[in-house]
């Protein structure tokens, strides 16, 4: 739930000001490639939440947590060490880095290391409060205290690669001397019968334990808690046995080549299952779930695979590294990579295979119920009915760089033969005449289609891609286009970006000049630019260029969707950020798209030394000084709240959204609304408001007093409940006056509902106080409008108002009001079906006060 702060004017605050090049921001790696390509050595499960321990081959790496079993995974606090083993004890969670172990208490968030200095260390294990580490050449070490104090145990001289926990008994498997077993939590170690192999893995369930060996030895197995062993079928593969895991009645064993096997009787037989071409170096068990944690050897790419099935089958969430081609069609994103097609309907986050089968996908394209997708060899396919069957077309033994439609013509960009179109959906191909370079991209701007291609530069056609010609870009390697309104812009290699805003004829080199630029996206008038350093930004049609973050990735493919920046990289799948963090709303501080009475809360807790997260220093400059300051204040409340109007802010400008009041009785402040209220603001006004002194009830917990300026009497109160708490529909005492209080009133009235959203507060109810000081005829609203506007206007004092609708010739055409009314606040209506389009004019009169405003009309 949102929680509104509303704002208060104190010219106080003018003295903190913060320079806008403070500001930072984030790209995240999307949740479900968050593993891809990583070497996950170790796994642990805790309630519900999976841990997996990442270790580079430059020994960085982290613990990650999944909280949705393995669906997407998060970088908790340790994050850049390299994590070989993992394990549990009660709500402590351990983790094992080459000389160091660390411990988290809270799931993750915070990591601390523990006093263990001993050396490279190969395993951990847990036994009641007792914690074990293996290490290499210094035996094992035991801690009883979350690691405060380590002790070397009495197996003090071996290399210990492995452990295993049945009942009170640990096992610790040798480097050469076999498996050891302790029955007293490791003040004495007995060397069990099996005493002249390297255990690289244990698992123990009952009085079985299992034993992985290297070499090519296999898996043994011991009944009596490894006073006997003997040798499973699992002994002529020529494997290194990494893992083993017990579940129920079926034991796996993760290995070194060739991936998992699986054994329902004891070891007597085993299987091999699907994932059979990986490195599998842990297992973790959750539910029914089985987790297998994959390194990076060789052409493996790493992470985790999951088997719902006990391994009959097993998947990866996002099983990909190489994004060819990024496309945002509605609320889907598309994705064509190197393991074929998947799409996003929650702006990237998470992602769904459509046809694990088809590899390379990477162009594709999306109308109406068809989605096309061009592949490396195989030409193109579609589907009808979102992914669930695909169709192989007759362009079917082409590399498809790129894809486009115009009117009824799909345009096929291929490798070296150029450029093939169909007029039915895919059914026919003809060979258009730009039939002899590379395509590498498509791009349809208006009644154009631009082809970027190896060698030739850029190629136009003006009806629907049978015929081409050169432009003015020619001999260039051109990988990439977007357009903003009529610019266009096309990404080349080495050269950077070119824009053209006449179809071609002439073509400007920016001042990103010396990139390969190998995608572009364009998000309002601001445009990305996709590069082997990552992703430079223009808000200023190229003009200038700023790095904005991923300079370590190889940017393939950029889009949007959702508010956010979706690039596709050739190594670490996909990664996002928000978009308005740097091409913001002018005057969203708080990042949510919106521009309301929130974003003001933002910017003066800022003010006053209380940032909130998301704040954006470029969205808050209201004013584009280079500075956050009060003045931005006055800014956004210029923009939220309609013109000469004091009463209203609201997400959408809408009011009317709910109904609430605020009115005096003797000194209490009384509270009315039909809906839940979040905020509230007003202002006193008259001779001895500024003695008067507001004392809150317990509803209201918080709350903040500022001035206008120093010459004014007047105060104002900035009123809000904290924390979730929100006052529900009904009336309220909220708080008493002391002091000189009996000929104040209440003015400038704001009431906010839970979700930051305005509530009318009855200021047109004279019967509140609610007075005005003087005349004012406020701009219609809205404008330009059609057919209907609002005006709204002020009177001080009781008499004769007129409000009359002029042309723009002067003619009177309609009077809205001509009575006499009240001292007050007040709206009119202004209904324009029967006139014409155009300029027209309203006047107010009352007394001697006489105003005139403009208003449009488009119909």
């Amino acid at each position: 739930m949102k929680k509104l702060i509303t704002f208060l004017f104190a010219l106080s605050i003018y003295h903190f000001t913060f320079n806008i090049n403070n500001c930072s921001a984030q790209w995240v790696q999307v949740a479900n490639a968050g593993l891809n390509g990583k070497a996950v050595l170790s796994l642990a499960t805790l309630g519900n939440n999976i841990y997996a321990g990442i270790s580079n081959s430059n020994y960085s790496g982290g613990v990650y947590i999944s909280t949705n079993n393995g669906a997407s995974w998060t970088l908790t606090g340790l994050e850049n060490s390299g994590i070989t083993s993992l394990a549990i004890s009660g709500n402590n969670i351990f983790a094992g880095a080459f000389n160091y172990i660390y411990l988290s208490t809270d799931n993750g968030t915070d990591w601390f290391q523990t006093n263990y200095n001993y050396g490279n260390r190969y395993s951990l294990a847990t036994l009641g409060n007792n914690v074990f580490a293996g290490t290499a050449g210094n035996g094992v070490y035991l801690s009883t205290n979350n690691g405060t104090y380590w002790t070397q145990t009495a197996l003090n001289n071996r290399t210990v690669l492995s452990f295993a926990v049945s009942g009170s008994n640990i096992f610790a498997g040798t480097d050469g001397i076999g498996v050891y077993i302790s029955t007293n939590y490791g003040t004495s170690w007995t060397q069990t019968a099996f005493n002249n192999k390297n255990i690289s893995s244990l698992a123990a369930s009952g009085n079985n334990i299992f034993a992985g060996t290297n070499y090519g030895f296999g898996i043994y197995f011991s009944s009596n808690y490894g006073t006997s062993w003997t040798q499973t079928s699992f002994y002529n593969q020529n494997v290194h046995v990494r893992s083993l895991a017990v579940n129920g009645n079926n034991i796996f064993a993760g290995t070194s080549d060739s991936g998992v096997y699986i054994s329902s009787n004891n070891g007597t037989n085993w299987s091999q299952t699907p994932l059979n071409n990986k490195s599998v170096s842990s297992f973790a068990m959750l539910g029914n779930n089985i987790f297998a944690g994959v390194g990076v050897t060789g052409s493996y790419s790493g992470g985790v695979y999951i088997s719902t099935n006990n391994g009959t089958t097993w998947s990866s969430p996002f099983p990909i590294k190489y994004i060819y081609t990024l496309l945002s069609s509605g609320n889907n994103i598309y994705a064509g990579t190197d393991a074929g097609f998947f799409s996003s309907t929650d702006a990237g986050l998470n992602w769904v295979p459509k046809n694990i089968n088809m590899k390379r996908v990477k162009s594709v394209l999306s109308y109406n119920n068809y989605i096309f997708t061009g592949t490396q060899d195989s030409g193109v396919y579609y589907t009808t009915n979102d992914g669930v069957n695909w169709t192989q077309t007759p362009l079917n033994n082409k590399t498809v760089n790129s894809l486009a439609r115009k009117n009824l013509n799909i345009i096929a960009g291929t490798s070296n033969i150029g450029i093939y179109y169909s007029t039915n959906d895919g059914t026919n191909w003809s060979q258009s005449s730009l039939n002899n370079l590379e395509v590498n991209a498509l791009y349809v701007l208006d009644s154009n289609i631009y082809a970027g291609t190896n060698f030739g530069g850029v190629y136009i056609s003006t009806d629907n891609g049978v015929n081409w010609s050169q432009t003015a870009l020619p001999y260039i390697n051109i990988y990439a286009f977007s357009a903003s309104g009529n610019i266009l812009y096309a990404g080349t290699n080495i050269q950077g970006v070119y824009y053209t805003t006449n179809n071609g004829v002439l073509w400007i080199q920016t001042s990103l000049n010396n990139k390969s630029v190998n995608s572009l996206t364009t998000y309002g008038s601001s445009i990305f630019a996709g590069t082997p350093n990552g992703v430079y930004f223009s808000n200023n049609s190229g003009n200038n260029w700023s790095q904005v973050g991923l300079s370590s990735q190889t940017v393939k493919s950029l889009s949007s969707s959702g508010g956010y920046l979706i690039a596709g990289t050739d190594v670490n799948g996909i990664y996002r950020r928000y978009l308005p963090e740097f091409a913001p709303i002018r005057g969203d501080a708080n990042l949510d798209s919106l521009v309301n009475v929130i974003d003001v809360t933002s910017i003066v807790n800022y003010i006053l030394g209380n940032a909130p997260s998301p704040f954006n220093f470029q969205a808050a400059d209201v004013n584009t000084d280079n500075l956050i300051n009060v003045l931005d204040v006055v800014g956004v409340v210029n923009i939220i709240l309609h013109p000469g109007d004091h009463y209203f802010a609201s997400n959408n400008q809408t009011d009317n959204l709910g109904t609430a009041s605020l009115h005096l009785s003797g000194n209490k402040l009384i509270l009315n609304t039909t809906s839940n209220m979040s905020a509230l603001q007003f202002r006193l006004k008259g001779n001895d408001a500024g003695q008067s002194i507001f004392n809150p009830y317990n509803c209201l917990n918080n709350y903040q007093i500022g001035s206008s300026s120093k010459s004014d009497t007047s105060k104002n109160f900035v009123i809000y409940t904290v924390g979730q708490n929100i006052l529900t529909s009904g009336i309220y005492q909220l708080g008493e006056f002391t002091g000189n209080s009996q000929n104040i009133q209440l003015n400038d009235i704001l009431i906010s509902d839970e979700f930051g959203n305005s509530m009318l507060t009855g200021a047109i109810n004279n019967e509140i106080g609610l007075i005005p000081e003087s005349y004012n005829l406020s701009q219609n609203y809205p404008n330009p409008f059609n057919p209907v506007t609002t005006i709204k206007y002020q009177i001080p004092k009781d008499g004769l108002v007129k409000l009359i609708i002029y042309d723009l010739l002067g003619r009177e055409i309609k009077t809205l009001i001509n009575e006499f009314l009240k001292a007050g606040y007040y709206e009119s209506k202004f209904d324009a079906n029967v006139f014409s389009s155009g300029i027209y004019f309203y006047r107010l009169e009352s007394g001697t006060y006489s105003n005139v405003m403009k208003m449009i009309f488009l119909k």
